[in-house]
């Protein structure tokens, strides 16, 4: 009788199947990967069930092969250059930004996921947090918005640090032809409305993460705004994963691409406001 073949680690499994160490870990302790466990604890694929797992995996499992291509180039540290060049290859065979943030998108979550139950330090999701944020920027500044481009603000209730969602959200309203003013996370309530009032905006965009540290709550923060706004008819967006229910005026968009439909047909909606006031 022959040997019984050579098992798998996790590393091998995951280069086998085109997905990164840490799904295929996450799949074994879910149950969809079966595996074995050696006297030492660690656990063992074999290439027969591998081969059935890819040639059946689920619609889930397809899902995450896009955002592991860039767990590759982020983690464990995060190289700049490929990231980049894998930025510019999506943009290429997708067609458009939004398509690519969808992506860059769900790789963050999955690095804050890792983060969140201890897989990663803080030094390496800041870093690779760190290099998302500089190749977005590094793209919304170069594309310049044209004159009579209708305008949005963006910023983040203080204390909540998290402005990559933010960014990505910068670059879809660019490529859907508007110009932005980025705020960030650097002033309160009361001065961003005195700064929505003296800019002549045509929208404000606001985004929060869930379990920030806010110096005020993000409803307090959106009241004042949702008054000046009514105000001055500037559209009100609120995105990210804090619950915005208990505010009324403010329009909820909770996806890229619902963001990048909002902004074209409010865009298109300004360009008709302005040909008929050229009259």
């Amino acid at each position: 009788m022959g040997d019984a073949p050579r098992l798998l680690t996790s590393t091998e499994a995951a280069d086998r199947i085109g997905v990164s160490p840490s799904t295929v870990k996450r799949w074994a302790d879910e149950g969809k990967l079966p595996y074995e466990t050696t006297a030492g604890g660690h656990r063992r694929f074999s290439a027969d069930s591998l081969y059935l797992f890819r040639i059946g995996q689920t619609g889930e499992a397809r899902k995450h092969d896009v955002p592991d291509e860039w767990l590759r180039v982020l983690l464990p540290r995060a190289d700049a250059f490929a990231a980049k060049g894998l930025l510019y290859s999506q943009r290429s065979q997708g067609g458009s930004w939004v398509a690519v943030i969808d992506n860059v998108a769900s790789a963050a979550r999955e690095i804050g996921r890792l983060w969140a139950q201890g897989e990663l330090d803080v030094y390496e999701e800041r870093q690779a947090s760190g290099v998302l944020f500089a190749l977005l920027d590094d793209v919304v500044q170069s594309m310049r918005a044209a004159v009579g481009s209708p305008t949005a603000i963006l910023a983040v209730p203080n204390g909540d640090h998290h402005t990559l969602g933010l960014k990505m959200a910068e670059l879809v309203l660019r490529e859907a032809g508007w110009d932005t003013i980025w705020i960030g996370d650097l002033i309160g309530s009361d001065q961003l409305e005195v700064a929505v009032r003296r800019r002549g905006l045509d929208a404000v965009v606001i985004a929060a993460t869930d379990g920030a540290a806010f110096t005020e709550p993000p409803s307090t923060y959106v009241e004042r705004l949702e008054r000046v706004c009514a105000d001055l008819g500037v559209d009100l967006i609120l995105g990210g994963s804090y619950d915005w229910a208990a505010n009324r005026l403010g329009r909820r968009i909770r996806s890229f691409p619902g963001l990048a439909d909002w902004a074209e047909h409010a865009r298109n909606a300004h360009r008709t406001v302005g040909r008929r006031a050229s009259r």
